[in-house]
């Protein structure tokens, strides 16, 4: 299956918060630790600083998940659990923010 989620940030946000706070969504998930972890490092690698009016876009393939920043590639990540996990953040069931799972899945 292959798919997209795009998200359009409305402030300033930096790069090590956004990886802080996708940890942390994870854990609110009971994500493994060591999945977390393994993850991690590569987020910081490769996610931007954002600022207000920009956007980070993963599609989601079988077998990888790409990022892009304001439409421009900024690396992709080999493995066919990542999209999932990344995207259960805003799809699970079980997610902190209900309110946006809905709009989300409202536009299916």
């Amino acid at each position: 299956r292959t798919y997209s989620l795009h998200i359009e940030y409305h402030r300033n946000v930096s790069a090590e918060r956004l990886v802080e706070l996708t940890a942390d969504q994870w854990e609110h998930l009971d994500a493994p630790a060591s999945v977390i972890d393994h993850f991690v490092p590569m987020l910081r690698h490769m996610w931007p600083d954002v600022r207000k009016g920009d956007s980070l876009t993963i599609h989601v393939t079988p077998d990888k998940s790409e990022f892009f920043h304001n439409e421009s590639a900024i690396g992709s990540i080999a493995d066919m659990e990542f999209g999932k996990l990344f995207t259960d953040i805003w799809l699970s069931p079980e997610t902190s923010a209900p309110d946006i799972r809905a709009d989300l899945l409202s536009d299916c």
